[in-house]
């Protein structure tokens, strides 16, 4: 079994969760991170973490290894990006092949809507949803070679 892992540093700690964020200063000052196609758990956006499960009792500015498994996240992506764009293709062919090309446009655009209501809810299911959310793996402790 495949994991992907990623390096993450602890932003705030609140009600039993930890707020994570990149710890890749390299990602963040390079001028290609908006069309990188690097895989990272984290948004480019400013402002935004990722909200994980506090089970390691991690405080504000702890180190830690994020993973999930990669099948999850294949999965995760099939989900939310290709089921809507297959229901939108699958919807207005069907509507183009029995009724006309008018007909088409608005089976598509109801194929996608309603693939997207699918997905929301879910994704509502707890159990279904603790499926594709990333695990802590372990905090990592750094030591100084200096202090011995």
């Amino acid at each position: 079994m495949q994991f992907t892992q990623e390096e993450a540093v602890v932003d705030d700690v609140n009600n039993g969760f930890v707020y994570l964020s990149t710890n890749n200063s390299a990602c963040k000052s390079c001028s290609s991170q908006s069309g990188c196609s690097s895989f990272s758990f984290f948004s480019n956006s400013p402002g935004r973490s990722l909200k994980v499960l506090n089970t390691l009792s991690l405080e504000k500015g702890d180190r830690v290894m994020v993973e999930l498994k990669t099948e999850k996240l294949i999965l995760g992506t099939l989900l939310v990006y290709i089921l809507p764009l297959v229901s939108l293709l699958f919807f207005s062919a069907m509507g183009k092949l029995f009724l006309s090309e008018g007909y088409s446009i608005l089976f598509g655009c109801s194929g996608f809507v309603l693939s997207l209501f699918l997905v929301k809810r879910l994704l509502s299911n707890k159990a279904l949803a603790h499926q594709f959310e990333p695990k802590l793996l372990n905090k990592i402790i750094l030591i100084n070679p200096s202090s011995s």
